[in-house]
């Protein structure tokens, strides 16, 4: 209960000896979610309305608000449970997360510790004659305090923060679940029966054209409702994560790209797996020519679905958006900003695509590797890595919503996931060295040993290039000008409480929206007019959500 950052900040100033640079307090917003969005809104559009970038008749900014009662609704917030404190330098956080961590360790043990250390000291002067941690650790004098290191302030999810707060992940599972059902299902009543008329049709001496019209027809359905459906699949695999309640966007992005990647993988190879059981039971086989053009034709359907939803879905909203506005006789700044920003490039759809696109070129390879399909695949593979990362860059720096992404944990699940491929190839060799006795039973285990040989040695590469942290002079007012996002200015509770209830722990401060870096002034606004930038904070405090006049000099 919590919510007067000043008094957090002045337990923390009293434990570490010396002053901390802030406090941002984590709401619990989750009921209120909609009323911080349009609040927050409506603060940059009367900032944009002073600042003169667009007229105030635009914006609609001449209504009145309950100022009132926002701020009952603001301040009736709870505390999350979690803080995030700010130092001057990065030397003053090292030494809070050793302090704690010492006060946790003598906690736990309940005597004063022996050692001559510094930050020991600190803390047995902060024993009482028993031996006991005294109440002045604690906050409030009996809560104890746990610190670790914060994530960058670009990847925290704020509105995920709740008072009892549990990972719900029966999101994701459940649809992983219903996923890995429905696509069995599918398998066994439609795709299986389609790969099993392919085989058939091998087995005739003289098809005739109805035949062969049919056989083109069922291999391209197979190939192209398994390509569409692992559309659907990332689809609902993002839906689902965003319910999670996931507290960062690295680990969002993470866990949805691993969700995915499975769910897609097992898409294309269900089917084909449905049909080896059945032809073993059957006493017929697979052949490996059909299953080389089956994999060949996935892979094309694959990339060219994948396009196709990448150019065309923008496409749609973009008309959807222009037709919704221009249905509308008025329509606010505010609103249309909303509707007409890009949406945000997903990068872990970029990278589930290259994976499974990869897994069935390496399975090709695996199978049969001097056919004609397989080096047209690896070709079409390699191209197309080319020409998706030329194009993703245009993408992300021209069109796109802007977006910051710092945490590399997305990356790393990446680089534990791409070892399935060259997995691939090794069983494929394997199997070829050991013709003769090649079994389920050695395919299994050679992939499996691969694949725990290649995590080890991504691990390790991992561990080797993680740049070593440097402990820099440099302050943090000086680290703040050089970024337009920190733990205050993207937390929305802090600043409405900042408007609401500005004090000199707590000053007001513009919200950080993408786009409207120019609030902040510095480098990051085209005119140099930080007094006009303060005057319209100072108008904010005054009257946080009611209607400015037309012209700002009245």
């Amino acid at each position: 209960n919590a919510k007067s950052c000043q008094e957090i900040k002045d337990f923390f100033d009293s434990v570490l000896g010396f002053d901390v640079e802030g406090v941002s307090i984590a709401y619990d917003f989750a009921d209120e979610q909609d009323f911080v969005e349009d609040r927050i809104s409506r603060i940059v559009q009367k900032a944009d309305t002073y600042l003169g970038v667009y007229p105030a008749r635009l914006g609609g900014v001449e209504s009145r608000f309950g100022d009132s009662q926002d701020a009952f609704i603001v301040d009736g917030l709870c505390n999350s449970g979690y803080v995030f404190v700010i130092f001057s330098r990065e030397e003053d956080r090292a030494f809070c997360i050793r302090r704690f961590e010492d006060i946790s360790r003598q906690i736990a043990r309940g005597e004063a510790s022996d050692s001559s250390s510094e930050d020991e000291a600190l803390i047995i002067r902060s024993l009482d004659q028993r031996g006991a941690p005294a109440r002045s650790i604690f906050f409030r004098g009996k809560y104890q305090i746990h610190v670790g290191v914060p994530p960058e302030p670009c990847g925290i999810r704020w509105e995920n923060f709740r008072v009892q707060h549990a990972l719900r992940w029966w999101n994701l599972l459940m649809v992983m679940c219903l996923s890995f059902g429905l696509v069995f299902v599918v398998a066994v009543s439609f795709l299986g029966p389609g790969v099993l008329f392919q085989m058939s049709f091998i087995n005739l001496q003289h098809p005739k054209t109805t035949e062969e019209v049919l056989f083109f027809m069922e291999q391209a359905s197979v190939c192209w409702s398994v390509a569409i459906s692992n559309r659907v699949i990332a689809a609902l695999v993002r839906s689902a994560a965003l319910r999670v309640g996931f507290l960062q966007r690295a680990s969002e992005d993470a866990a949805t790209f691993c969700v995915a990647a499975t769910c897609m993988l097992f898409n294309c190879v269900s089917h084909m797996l449905v049909v080896a059981v059945v032809s073993y039971q059957e006493g017929t086989v697979l052949t490996v020519d059909l299953t080389v053009e089956i994999l060949f034709h996935t892979l094309v359907a694959h990339v060219v679905v994948t396009e196709i939803e990448r150019m065309l879905l923008p496409l749609l909203l973009y008309w959807h958006t222009f037709a919704s506005i221009a249905d509308k006789s008025f329509l606010p700044v505010r609103e249309a900003e909303v509707m007409l920003t890009a949406p945000e490039m997903e990068l872990w759809i970029r990278y589930a695509d290259h994976f499974i696109m990869w897994c069935l070129a390496c399975g090709m390879l695996a199978f049969k590797p001097l056919a004609s399909y397989t080096m047209v695949a690896i070709l079409l593979c390699s191209v197309y890595c080319v020409a998706t990362y030329l194009t993703d860059k245009y993408r992300f720096l021209r069109t796109c919503g802007q977006v910051y992404s710092i945490a590399p944990k997305l990356d790393s699940a990446a680089h534990y996931f791409f070892t399935i491929p060259p997995a691939l190839i090794f069983v494929g060799a394997v199997f070829r060295v050991v013709s003769q006795e090649a079994t389920l039973t050695l395919a299994v285990t050679a992939f499996c040993a691969h694949v725990a040989l290649s995590i080890v040695l991504v691990r390790v590469f991992l561990f080797c290039s993680q740049p070593e942290p440097q402990t820099t002079d440099v302050p943090y007012v000086e680290v703040a000008s050089m970024t337009p996002f920190n733990y205050f200015n993207t937390n929305k509770i802090h600043v409405l409480r900042a408007l609401h209830f500005p004090s000199l722990a707590v000053p007001p401060i513009y919200p950080c929206v993408p786009g409207k870096e120019y609030l902040h002034g510095g480098q990051f606004a085209d005119f140099d007019e930080p007094t006009r930038l303060r005057e319209g904070l100072m108008r904010l405090v005054k009257a946080p959500l009611q209607g400015w006049p037309r012209n700002p000099a009245e």
